[in-house]
């Protein structure tokens, strides 16, 4: 029955059958792809590092690509469709190095047809899926997100973090995301409000990495293939087609979908303004009265270096938004709200430099915009003669005589607030 949960292991031998059976899939996928990039590329490079990867694994021959994927994307979709959402959700029952098999299959499905020469003969694999993904949404994404869990080991949130990113690079599954306001409440939130304050150093950076991805819309390189957090073997290649043609118009559909990707991400910022940064991002990964854990509002402790980190990250993430030109209408919420403009202003002056230098990226954009309200002006003119000093004598001296940009950008600061 579908419905039973796993059945309990009664030898370790079943166990480690379990074990050789998801290795042996994740090295016919790699065998098969290394096979494929060989063909399609005339490069001795390639050839040699093909050769050498396929003479260390089997000697079972394989047929011609994509039969291995396209067996496994229906075994997966068609007939056992519920195998997925099982897997994961008894995910911490499987031994170590067979989580590590499943998250690089399934990053490998989700990523096949996007990079290398061979892409287009995996396209079809990829896009089967993602539609089977669009339809099993929640079987899926539910137990994603509960292998963030603080009980669960560290490794399962880095796993359960690049499937997410994996699947979220595709236009259609990050819309059922941010879109859906229900959807944003249940994927969105909880990595607000628990996952990137985890103790546990790693897997609070790759939530905060999630996080990110989610605010900003952002896509993965063209360079890059899956995810390798955690030791994840990946199963793509990098290989760029070496028609220009072709690398031109693989170059303008990433840059279309990337736009379209960031205007989503922007209009779910703006719909859900308060509660995202009113009510969670500024005082929970910003604000230092309120990342100040205690045992009797959480039920973790964020170490100081995590802190540090997190505040660091999500200077990052604001500073992408705020400067990405389909971010517009955030930006002028934003830095027309004095509440957050005394909240950079206290991050200028941060014992951490990288911080400092962070909040300065968001601190010139306020300055800089020529329609500030009299309520920002006032704030700004109240602290002119402080901040003109400050900047002037003690902010980032090394950094101003070795970077030009940085240099002139802090001089028009500190003009533009002389002038107010």
């Amino acid at each position: 029955d579908k419905k039973e949960p796993l059945p309990p292991t009664t030898t370790t031998t079943t166990l480690e059958e379990l074990a050789s059976h998801i290795s042996q899939i994740r090295l016919w996928l790699y065998e098969e792809r290394m096979s494929s990039s060989s063909s399609a590329t005339t490069t001795s490079s390639t050839h040699s590092t093909a050769t050498t990867a396929t003479t260390t694994a089997t000697t079972i021959p394989l047929p011609p690509p994509p039969t291995v994927a396209q067996t496994v994307v229906e075994t997966l979709t068609v007939t056992l469709p519920d195998m997925v959402p099982l897997v994961l959700t008894h995910f911490s029952t499987l031994p170590f190095e067979s989580r590590k098999d499943v998250s690089s299959i399934l990053q490998y499905l989700y990523r096949c047809g996007l990079d290398g020469s061979d892409a287009p003969l995996y396209h079809m694999v990829m896009t089967t899926m993602v539609s089977y993904t669009e339809t099993h949404y929640h079987a899926i994404l539910t137990p994603l997100l509960t292998l963030h869990s603080e009980d669960a080991p560290p490794d399962m949130a880095l796993h359960g973090g690049s499937i997410l990113r994996s699947l979220w690079n595709h236009e259609s599954l990050y819309e059922l995301l941010v879109t859906s306001p229900s959807n944003v409440q249940t994927y969105l939130y909880p990595f607000l409000d628990i996952f990137v304050h985890s103790p546990n150093f790693d897997r609070s950076t790759d939530a905060t990495e999630t996080l990110k991805m989610i605010m900003t819309g952002g896509v993965r390189s063209s360079s890059t293939s899956s995810s390798s957090s955690a030791g994840t073997t990946t199963t793509t290649t990098t290989t760029t087609s070496d028609d220009p043609q072709q690398q031109q118009q693989q170059l303008q559909h990433e840059q279309q979908q990337q736009l379209r990707m960031q205007q989503l991400a922007a209009d779910c910022l703006l719909r859900h303004y308060e509660d995202i940064f009113d009510q969670r991002f500024n005082p929970k990964l910003l604000d230092y009265k309120t990342t100040e854990t205690t045992p009797s509002t959480t039920t973790t402790t964020t170490t100081t270096t995590n802190k540090y980190m997190i505040r660091r990250m999500a200077l990052q993430i604001l500073s992408t938004v705020l400067l990405t030109r389909p971010f517009y209408q955030v930006m002028m919420t934003y830095i027309g709200t004095t509440r957050n403009l005394r909240l950079v202003m206290n991050l200028l002056r941060d014992s951490s430099p990288h911080i400092t230098l962070d909040a300065f990226h968001v601190f010139k954009i306020f300055v800089a915009n020529p329609h500030k309200s009299p309520a920002i002006c006032k704030i700004l003119k109240s602290n002119q003669r402080k901040l003109c000093v400050y900047l002037e004598t003690s902010f980032h001296p090394e950094r101003e005589r070795t970077d030009s940009q940085f240099r002139d950008e802090k001089a028009l600061v500190i003009r533009t607030l002389q002038q107010l």
